[in-house]
């Protein structure tokens, strides 16, 4: 687990005992191969192709909503292999979880029973969206850094 998720996991737990909301969400994306950035060497090739990242990456999206997001040669997201929704739910005295498998190894597991009122193609595109912002972001830090 990642020192982020577990930040999170506390952040959520905050926000439901000081009576901010009855709920929290997390979702929970892994993508496979494992992402790691491109050589230092190659940045300035990558700067000259920075502006065309957005455009690349809606394109990528339309093609494969669920990944592999490449531009440059470079995948800066893999493929959604496992994505969970994990809802939160608690009050002053307790706090529980439960976590909902949207997909796993590429195949869509949504079923009707999700823990809030969810539609699926909704779902679907916050996925595929999550995929792109990363893609996008990770691109940009590159080439910024």
């Amino acid at each position: 687990m990642s020192e982020a998720y577990l930040q999170l996991k506390a952040d959520i737990e905050l926000w439901l005992n000081s009576s901010q909301g009855p709920n929290g969400i997390l979702l929970w994306l892994r993508e496979k191969p494992r992402f790691s950035f491109p050589s230092a060497d190659s940045r300035s090739a990558y700067l000259a192709i920075q502006h065309m990242i957005t455009s690349s990456m809606e394109q990528a999206r339309r093609d494969a909503p669920f990944g592999p997001y490449i531009h440059g040669g470079h995948s800066w997201f893999g493929t959604l292999g496992t994505a969970s929704l994990e809802v939160y739910q608690g009050d002053l005295r307790t706090n529980t979880w439960r976590k909902y498998p949207l997909l796993d190894g590429g195949s869509v597991l949504i079923r009707d029973e999700k823990p809030v009122c969810l539609d699926t193609g909704f779902l679907m595109e916050v996925l595929s969206a999550a995929a792109q912002d990363t893609a996008v972001a990770r691109f940009n830090d590159y080439v910024n850094h």
